[in-house]
């Protein structure tokens, strides 16, 4: 059978492993293929089992070419055993059906994405949100997946959190996102570091620990992908965002970490714990700017972290100099009674550099927490263990 010329040739748009494709009976002149698209031969097998393969081996039992907009992940031997039914022939429910190559590049565009460091405050933006953070920054959904104990297995799973955003636009786009991310990071599982070197050329990366962070932004999306193998927790989260909700959200943070920076009032509240000497603790709302929070303590604040979580305790930096009333007393879990926290002091949440709100679970146990008899603050543990 002579090769065709994948220009000249007419083809049937099919479903292969959930993936778009396009497939002919005839066999392709691979040089031909347009750059961006991955064309593989298929050959009959044992009764239904198909080989999927990179070239033309045995042109006999050739059955016919498919072509995807991403790379198939084959084995060293260039083959892919796969079943008949994976090669979806009922195109009745794809809308204008591609009748040939160029159709076909039309309808799946290939991504530009290009790779960014991060800045520090998107540090937030690698971890779980909470419910109205992911609306505000547009969080689609995110992928946490592992490489096996040897480094050379790989398995995933895709969480939603916004279904709504998930498209047929982001599922295609995710899934060539994603191949680049698994193939390129599997130089790391396996601890090689040709990864950093030639993907990262200019670009200073972020590491954590023995693993890095990382960001692809493309026109429609953005993925943060934090890559930090630890024992008992997977290999790689991807978290993956809507660039019109993001960039608004993240621009309007830059702003507000100016304004906070320079003292100047956000007009941005944050739910605090407020402990006053003498009076039960209670939960309240403050401005997030230095100005608010120097006003509710008296002076200059100074932050004491006392406890694992992200929380932060503020409280007048001159205090005791200044004789201010005793407060609350502050003890360790094994040490004695080591220090007391003198005039009206607030907790907070911790988001990078900045405070920020507590978490509801967090308002009700430091509120707890500071109310107990005699005015003791148990510190050195997790609150939410604690409380």
């Amino acid at each position: 059978m002579k090769e065709k010329n994948v220009m000249a040739v007419k083809f049937v748009e099919i479903t292969f492993r959930s993936k778009p494709a396009i497939f002919t009976h005839l066999m392709i002149d691979r040089e031909t293929v347009p750059k961006g698209c991955f064309i593989y031969g298929i050959r009959h097998g044992d009764e239904n089992d198909h080989i999927v393969e990179t070239a033309y081996k045995d042109k006999i039992d050739h059955l016919g070419t498919i072509i995807l907009r991403e790379q198939l992940k084959i084995t060293d031997s260039g083959q892919l055993p796969v079943n008949l039914v994976e090669l979806e022939f009922n195109n009745k429910n794809i809308n204008s059906p591609c009748k040939s190559i160029t159709d076909f590049i039309k309808k799946y565009p290939s991504p530009k994405f290009s790779l960014h460091e991060t800045e520090e405050t998107e540090k937030s933006l690698y971890y779980h949100l909470s419910e109205d953070e992911a609306i505000r920054f547009g969080l689609i959904g995110y992928t946490r997946a592992d490489f096996g104990r040897s480094g050379n297995e790989f398995w995933s799973t895709w969480i939603d959190i916004q279904e709504k955003h998930k498209t047929p636009v982001f599922k295609q786009e995710f899934d060539v996102v994603m191949n680049f991310i698994v193939h390129s990071t599997e130089n790391l599982a396996t601890g090689e570091n040709d990864f950093e070197i030639n993907c990262f050329e200019n670009l200073k990366i972020r590491k954590a620990g023995k693993g890095l962070d990382f960001k692809i932004i493309t026109s429609n999306y953005s993925y943060y992908v934090r890559y930090s193998p630890r024992k008992n927790d997977y290999d790689m989260y991807i978290f993956s965002y809507l660039n019109k909700k993001l960039f608004p959200a993240l621009s309007a943070n830059k702003d507000t970490s100016e304004k906070r920076e320079k003292g100047i009032s956000t007009d941005e509240k944050i739910k605090v714990i407020i402990a006053e000497p003498g009076k039960l603790a209670y939960e309240a709302q403050i401005g997030s700017d230095l100005k608010s929070m120097q006003k509710l303590v008296g002076g200059f604040i100074e932050a004491i972290y006392l406890f694992e979580d992200p929380v932060a305790l503020i409280c007048n930096e001159d205090g005791k100099r200044k004789k201010l009333p005793l407060n609350r007393s502050v003890r360790g879990t094994i040490k004695p009674l080591w220090d007391i926290i003198v005039g009206t002091f607030f907790f907070c949440g911790i988001d990078g550099e900045n405070f920020c709100s507590l978490s509801p679970e967090h308002l009700k146990a430091l509120k707890t927490i500071c109310n107990q008899p005699g005015g003791l603050i148990k510190v050195g543990m997790k609150i939410l263990e604690s409380s």
